[in-house]
């Protein structure tokens, strides 16, 4: 789901409202620590570090597909001049580097906590002194707003593309900026596709018969979506500064251990278990089956039903695959609270184990192995006075170290909120067809040979591509078999890899009868000298019948009418 950017100036936003943190209590009491707190800001190349010290609130939210925060800081104006504010009252695209570290040597090297992400919004107050002359500003006070890059991004990125012969990994290639970087792993993004559709174009929400229902799904959106739907998963990694597509999260080489005197509190918290079966519903008239996917904690009677149509079986296996690893066992989860900054950096992702570090042994927590899923800091200068601590390094910190962490052999899949897109979009296409001369109106099936089932070849102007859409019988009766022959101009429904006609945009030559007189009229054949016509219209307010087939100027004519019945052969 899409949150809203709003914001009071008098209350800050936190991490939790931009991230869809679940709230939990601060714990107390307070803790206290010294940190050195490096911020570095970027704009058209040009760089300003702001000094730890003049830091006085942060609030960071990480979870493994990014993060999300907030930022405080004070830039006296006395001594030199503010170099941030060319950079803040600026449009431009604006990047952060943030880095937090303990400022207390702790007899090890620990390695600081590192942000790189975009400036989402800013805010800054300034400080006037009315008492002094011209009233000069000495101090401003910057708040920024910030993300990874991709939720930055992605979040305002509304493509409306079409691809044919390819794989989601080039689609999601197309998307990259020298911001975002993306490393494969998932097998489904490597197959190829006969037609891909990415339908995340702004649309009329008054005219959804024009282009589709209305859609506000960015391509963040959009791709979070697509992984969900191949069990797949979403990782930012903040080491590398890059983002990771896996069908799997990594098997740990080790796994960290937490000391004794870091943890203020851990409390073991059990989900809401899956209770449910499924079962799989096909929808089609010849074949259809129900499949039933249970799981060990499923309750008697309690049911998820999907439906859908699918008549090709080997789809099935990808189907089911799927829901299978929705019904995952859910174990326990630890929420860990620090009462310091801990001697080993922590990202979501990592792997850890609480033993042997002074807690009892006899807990439920303590021989399992936990991987880190979500990570909150909050830190407040114990002192908010703009003179405080004003240009050094570091400086005390109320700390709120917070960690949530899922057992690692029940690992599931977890993406921030996101909008479902909207398909499917419509466009209008032209029918093709290599059969017989240019003029003539002929129509083409081409046979899939994965599906054995046959397809029409159509032509989009929108994108200068060509798709196949499958060949089905039309709204009428089975008694009618009407193809459509070539250069008809048709209606399409696109969802992502698949489209079908809806409507049929255009009359044929010669089909469509005056206004006067009214009537109805069928032509069949190729081409206007070789082709027959059923026609039934008022000729004088009378009903004429007739039947006219013609070939170059041999014509044949059956005409029914008051009184007269015309039975003529001729050369025209």
């Amino acid at each position: 789901m899409q949150h809203e950017w709003y914001y009071h100036c008098h209350k800050p936003r936190t991490a939790a409202d931009l991230f869809n943190v679940e709230n939990q209590p601060v714990i107390p009491p307070k803790v206290v620590d010294s940190l050195t707190i490096s911020l570095s800001l970027t704009v058209n190349g040009s760089t300003v570090n702001i000094p730890g010290g003049n830091i006085k609130s942060v609030d960071v939210a990480l979870n493994r597909a990014g993060f999300r925060g907030y930022i405080a800081f004070w830039i006296g104006t006395e001594r030199k001049a503010d170099d941030v504010l060319p950079l803040v009252n600026n449009d431009a695209l604006m990047q952060l580097r943030l880095t937090i570290e303990p400022a207390i040597d702790r007899n090890k090297r620990i390695e600081p906590l590192t942000l790189q992400g975009i400036v989402t919004e800013k805010m800054l107050e300034e400080q006037h002194y009315h008492d002094i002359r011209n009233q000069p500003v000495l101090s401003r006070y910057y708040q920024l707003w910030f993300s990874d890059a991709a939720s930055a991004l992605w979040h305002q990125h509304f493509p409306c593309e079409l691809w044919v012969n390819a794989t989601m990994q080039q689609l999601i290639d197309k998307q990259l900026n020298p911001v975002i970087k993306v490393n494969y792993t998932h097998q489904a993004l490597s197959v190829k596709q006969p037609m891909i559709a990415l339908g995340l174009a702004k649309t009329d929400g008054y005219r959804l018969i024009q282009s589709g229902p209305q859609n506000n799904a960015s391509f963040y959106d959009f791709l979070l979506q697509y992984l969900d739907s191949v069990a797949g998963h979403w990782v930012y990694d903040y080491q590398q500064q890059q983002y990771r597509i896996l069908e799997k999260l990594p098997e740990p080489a080790s796994a960290e251990g937490f000391l004794g005197h870091e943890l203020q509190q851990v409390k073991v918290h059990w989900p809401s278990q899956t209770r449910y079966q499924i079962r799989l519903r096909n929808g089609i008239a010849e074949g259809a089956s129900t499949d039933h996917l249970t799981q060990a904690q499923a309750y008697k009677g309690l049911y998820q039903d999907i439906l859908y149509r699918q008549p090709i079986p080997s789809a099935l296996k990808g189907i089911k695959s799927y829901y299978n690893k929705q019904l995952t066992t859910q174990g326990e989860e630890l929420h860990i609270a620090c009462c310091e900054w801990p001697l080993q950096t922590y990202y979501p992702g990592c792997v850890f184990q609480i033993a042997k570090t002074g807690w009892e042994q006899q807990s439920v927590f303590a021989q399992h192995k936990y991987r880190s899923y979500q990570l909150r800091i909050i830190a407040e200068a114990v002192d908010n006075d703009q003179a405080s601590d004003l240009d050094n390094d570091a400086t005390q910190y109320v700390l709120n170290y917070q960690i949530k962490a899922e057992r690692l052999q029940n690992c599931r899949q977890r993406f921030p909120e996101y909008r479902p897109v909207n398909y499917p979009m419509y466009v209008e296409g032209i029918i093709l067809s290599e059969v017989g001369d240019k003029k003539e109106k002929t129509y083409q099936l081409h046979k899939n040979q994965q599906t054995s089932q046959y397809e029409y070849q159509v032509h989009i102007p929108l994108w200068d591509k060509k798709i196949k859409v499958l060949f089905e019988p039309e709204n009428l009766t089975p008694h009618f078999f009407f193809p459509l022959y070539k250069d008809t101009q048709v209606l399409l429904a696109i969802d992502l890899y698949q489209a079908t006609i809806v409507k049929v945009l255009n009359w044929g030559a010669g089909v469509k009868l005056p206004l006067d007189p009214q009537g109805n009229h069928i032509v069949f054949g190729k081409k206007k000298d070789d082709q027959a016509a059923l026609k039934y219209d008022y000729q004088q307010d009378k009903p004429v019948l007739s039947i006219k087939r013609q070939k170059a100027k041999d014509t044949e004519l059956i005409q029914l009418e008051e009184g007269l019945l015309i039975l003529q052969t001729a050369e025209e």
